[in-house]
């Protein structure tokens, strides 16, 4: 699915999630076994704060909401956790999730990008460890975590990717990687019209990333087709 269509699915899932959250079933059965779901933010704060935010939402409406971070990351939500709890009566909670950079032979410099997406890799297994313990309902995943999908396959649990960016970038992105109008232009600078979108949006390809003009190193390719994949 790719332009209006993407935009299309987006918003009638949201809307089919919500409605599921307000059905009188998941009220009954909440007051048997209460619904859980599973939030796992990337770690740097632009993503962190709105994955807090939609856990927020969903556990206003009685749904038990548990945030997956790493050691280093729990000070961020604790407190802010620990107010909305009290003042607004809802059910967030955290779990730390081992860093791989614990363990031997793992770099514990994870200043450069690769380094930093190759701990993020690591991450699943142990995430896989916490998904068996507690048995979520439901996974939102950040769109950061390719393999966030297929943990929860293997769990047969729901997974939905959270991502941070307005409607626009994964429509725009998704229709330059389908039909890459940036090759038919004869420079950087000359203006082309991305296909497949009900308005004329025009970029040039000196607007684009490295790795939406195929010019990033071969691992950032590679880890962003997965992302697409997954």
């Amino acid at each position: 699915l790719f332009g209006s269509q993407f935009c299309f699915l987006q918003s009638h899932v949201c809307l089919l999630f919500y409605q599921l959250l307000k059905s009188d079933e998941l009220a009954m059965a909440s007051t048997q076994t209460q619904f859980h779901m599973f939030f796992l933010p990337y770690i740097v704060p632009g993503h962190m704060i709105p994955c807090l935010d939609l856990a927020r939402l969903f556990a206003t409406r009685g749904i038990k909401c548990t945030i997956v971070t790493t050691p280093l990351k729990i000070p961020f939500f604790a407190e802010a956790i620990k107010i909305d709890n009290q003042k607004l009566g809802i059910d967030i909670n955290l779990l730390s999730l081992k860093f791989p950079y614990e363990e031997p032979g793992f770099p514990k410099e994870c200043k450069s990008t690769e380094n930093s997406f190759k701990a993020i890799a690591e991450l699943q297994y142990p995430f896989g460890v916490l998904m068996e313990e507690f048995h979520p309902n439901c996974l939102v995943a950040d769109f950061q975590f390719p393999w966030a999908s297929s943990v929860a396959k293997e769990f047969g649990v729901p997974c939905l990717s959270f991502d941070v960016c307005s409607y626009i970038y994964p429509c725009v992105s998704s229709n330059l990687n389908r039909y890459q109008p940036h090759k038919e232009v004869s420079s950087d600078s000359e203006h082309f019209v991305v296909p497949g979108l009900p308005h004329e949006i025009k970029l040039r390809r000196a607007d684009l990333a490295p790795y939406e003009k195929g010019e990033s190193e071969k691992w950032m390719i590679e880890l962003v087709d997965r992302i697409w994949e997954g």
